[in-house]
């Protein structure tokens, strides 16, 4: 079970806090939406996030 432990910041009880340094492509994209909508309250997921968490490990990213 995850646990939040600050904003943007999980971690596994008794573990060290998870973190993601996002692709370039997804920062990208970020970068092009705050542009374009100013003030727009969004998120940005990746799904090779889920490659620490998951036996089948995902071979092409998507940008949620």
């Amino acid at each position: 079970m995850l646990i939040r432990v600050g904003w943007g910041q999980y971690a596994l009880p008794g573990k060290t806090v998870y973190s993601y340094e996002y692709s370039e492509e997804a920062v990208d994209v970020a970068q092009r939406i705050e542009k374009e909508f100013d003030g727009l309250d969004f998120r940005v997921f990746e799904l090779l996030q889920l490659n620490d968490f998951i036996n089948h490990q995902i071979a092409h990213n998507t940008i949620l």
